[in-house]
């Protein structure tokens, strides 16, 4: 992929329409759950992640089923998605207390479609 095009995936609302495509895709999310948009709607726990992430270049979206809390959190990998030629993301879930339930290098291979990347 050419080198500006690969910066453009990085800029936040980019790497935030990435992230929201892979939800989608890859989020197993059911009817009942409904986006939270704001660092204050979150556990603290996961504010404190929200804001790391933020912090260090990367972008977040939280769901929740008024049961339950998730937090993604993932950055766009510019080396990855130049080798690979499509747009690559680390992305990490996250449970309400923080812990990490699922962590993995992915691959947007079609629009909303998204594969798990081999080590």
């Amino acid at each position: 992929m050419q080198t500006m095009k690969l910066r453009s995936i990085q800029a936040p609302g980019h790497a935030a329409e990435l992230l929201e495509s892979f939800i989608r895709s890859e989020g197993h999310l059911n009817y009942e759950s409904r986006e939270l948009r704001y660092e204050r709607e979150l556990t603290p726990t996961l504010e404190k992640v929200a804001q790391r992430w933020l912090d260090d270049g990367g972008v977040w979206r939280a769901w929740t089923n008024d049961r339950e809390m998730w937090l993604w959190a993932s950055e766009v990998s510019l080396a990855l998605s130049r080798e690979r030629g499509m747009p690559v993301m680390e992305v990490r879930r996250y449970d309400e207390y923080g812990n990490v339930e699922d962590s993995g290098t992915w691959v947007r291979v079609r629009s909303d479609e998204w594969q798990r990347c081999d080590g």
